[in-house]
């Protein structure tokens, strides 16, 4: 089934979330994930955006997907799978349930990639606004670029097993992904016109 279909989202702010009062027709603070309202990602925005300010001070509060809100895994902190590796101590169920959430994620970067692209091709932007533009795909193509970097190492370990971690060939994968570089296929000058690259 397709991730796109069934993805929710709910409003989490350290560990309390947003619900529904039905009696009151209002949203309101919810200690139990299992009365959050789980929602699709735009509804839950439009719902942070107008939160009542007393409500809105209470948390910093964020969308989450609701499977990274049943996770362990922290939101926007990947894992350092390179050090699990190394002292080959994995959480194969934490890998599992970490690539649900990168795979979530992927799909918003992916979705909000789409928007830039568009934006670029519909709208000819001044030069501020569209060095502003720039910046803001560079953001998501790297945040996609880590993410899929992560999702890959996480593939590599879960792939591998037991029996690659100890032969130390899910070591060696992971090490060439981190040593690799980029090769131009159409504008080669561009890599030879730029300075250093970004991390």
């Amino acid at each position: 089934m397709d991730d796109r279909k069934i993805r929710k989202y709910v409003i989490a702010g350290g560990n309390r979330y947003i619900g529904f009062n039905k009696k009151t027709g209002k949203n309101t603070v919810v200690e139990n994930f299992r009365y959050s309202v789980k929602l699709k990602y735009v509804m839950a925005a439009v719902i942070l955006e107008n939160l009542d300010a007393e409500v809105k001070g209470l948390e910093d509060w964020k969308i989450i997907s609701a499977v990274e809100a049943v996770s362990p895994v922290p939101h926007g902190e990947p894992l350092d799978i390179d050090g699990m590796v190394d002292s080959c101590n994995v959480d194969f169920d934490l890998l599992i349930r970490r690539k649900k959430v990168l795979r979530l994620e992927y799909l918003e970067i992916e979705r909000e990639i789409t928007d830039l692209y568009h934006a670029m091709e519909f709208y000819d932007l001044s030069e501020t606004d569209g060095f502003r533009l720039y910046k803001m795909m560079q953001e998501k193509l790297m945040e996609r670029r880590k993410n899929k970097d992560e999702a890959l190492k996480i593939h590599y370990v879960l792939s591998g097993g037991t029996k690659g971690l100890f032969n130390n060939q899910t070591k060696e994968r992971i090490r060439k992904l981190n040593q690799r570089k980029y090769q131009p296929r159409a504008f080669k000058e561009l890599f030879l016109a730029y300075g250093k690259p970004c991390k």
